[in-house]
């Protein structure tokens, strides 16, 4: 057996000898000689070494580790595979969709992150890297509070191809608040709307209320409590958090192990649509705009509306912010008015459905202009809701 470094008998100097990248010193030790007369071996043991022993003309070896693991046709052709996933097996609106205000790039839904993990054939394990549970509030002023945070990790066979994190709480402004609403005293339903000419009250048999009549002033459904309140069933919320969290670190994981951030975001992968969140606690609210998608967005929104809710508070009036413009696509448009009518509260927004005539939806108006118009409406009812309210 030859030595590393020397030259086999019989063999050109000038080949180089095969690659070998980590070689293990070996060492030949003598044992002591017995008495048989079997004239055994001396026994060979091996020492690990970390030492790295290079043969002459193997200074590729260090070259190599800096090159890239596939070749540019390669990398090409793996980028190419996901812009036809992107145009033949997913839909968007359903595997991925742009969400308002939050930039061009489209968010990378679950169904999307799900064909995309079937297509190159990962399979995401998850680890609960923090957990914490207050299921009586002892901690948190008497209120529930949940936290997750997940890591997930895309394996492809053994190997790790990438890794993502993923998180949900309870105190996030969908699972902490609910909308409470007047119940029709006779029929339990949630279905009780003001008159139009506001000389009283009705249940309104499309939401499945009993069409009773109230007179204004009734006791019985003005007294009832509208507008958010905390959610007194946060328990039920434990295992949607959860959920989520595993959501999230699902997309953020399939994202780094196929390199689609180019084609993808995470900004918000769940309904755009949210509750305000709970006041400032320093005496008055930071309003983080009505397409609050991602921390940059509100970073954004806050940066400019600060010098004006610093003008309120010294007594200056707030300018009314006019509406924005709806686009064309319907799925914009539906987060549009869903935006709205979380920051109006569900019964005026019905009220203003009725009003306009619209059983469904908003559709049904047909026309762009007619569905910017009510939107207008609804918008500056949102603002003036919000001015009362601070």
């Amino acid at each position: 057996m030859p030595v590393n470094g020397s030259i086999q008998p019989g063999t050109d100097a000038r080949t180089p000898a095969p690659a070998v990248t980590v070689a293990e010193a070996v060492e030949t030790t003598p044992q002591p000689t017995s008495n048989n007369q079997n004239h055994s071996r001396p026994k060979r043991t091996r020492k690990e070494s970390t030492e790295l022993v290079l043969r002459q003309g193997d200074d590729h070896l260090e070259q190599w580790r800096f090159m890239p693991v596939m070749s540019i046709d390669k990398a090409l052709e793996r980028r190419q595979t996901i812009v036809q996933a992107t145009q033949k097996l997913m839909r968007e609106g359903v595997d991925y969709g742009k969400i308002p205000g939050a930039g061009d790039k489209p968010a990378l839904l679950q169904p999307g992150a799900d064909k995309l993990c079937n297509l190159f054939g990962l399979v995401i394990k998850y680890d609960v890297t923090k957990c914490e549970e207050d299921w009586t509030g002892q901690e948190h002023d008497g209120i529930p509070f949940f936290f997750y945070e997940l890591k997930g990790r895309a394996y492809r066979g053994d190997f790790l191809m990438g890794e993502g994190l993923g998180s949900c709480n309870a105190w996030e402004s969908k699972y902490k608040y609910r909308q409470a609403e007047r119940l029709c005293p006779l029929c339990g339903s949630a279905a009780i709307l003001k008159s139009r000419d506001g000389n009283g009250w009705f249940c309104w048999r499309k939401k499945n209320g009993c069409g009773t009549n109230f007179a204004a002033g009734d006791p019985r459904i003005e007294v009832q409590g509208v507008g958010r309140r905390i959610n007194p069933d946060m328990a039920d919320v434990v295992n949607t958090v959860l959920k989520m969290a595993q959501k999230r670190a699902k997309v953020s994981t399939t994202i780094n192990a196929i390199s689609a951030s180019e084609f993808f975001t995470q900004d918000l992968e769940d309904n755009p649509a949210t509750v305000a969140e709970d006041p400032e606690p320093h005496g008055f609210n930071v309003d983080v705009g009505p397409a609050r998608h991602g921390a940059k967005g509100a970073q954004e929104c806050v940066r400019d509306t600060k010098p004006t809710e610093a003008a309120r508070m010294n007594g200056a009036q707030k300018p009314p912010l006019a509406a924005p413009r709806l686009s064309s696509k319907g799925c914009e448009i539906k987060a549009a008015f869903a935006q709205v009518r979380e920051r109006i509260g569900e019964v005026r927004y019905l009220e203003e459905m009725q009003t306009a005539g619209i059983v469904r939806d908003v559709f049904e108006l047909r026309k762009l202009d007619r569905i910017q118009t009510l939107y207008d409406r609804l918008w500056n009812i949102a603002q003036q809701t919000a001015e009362r309210a601070a």
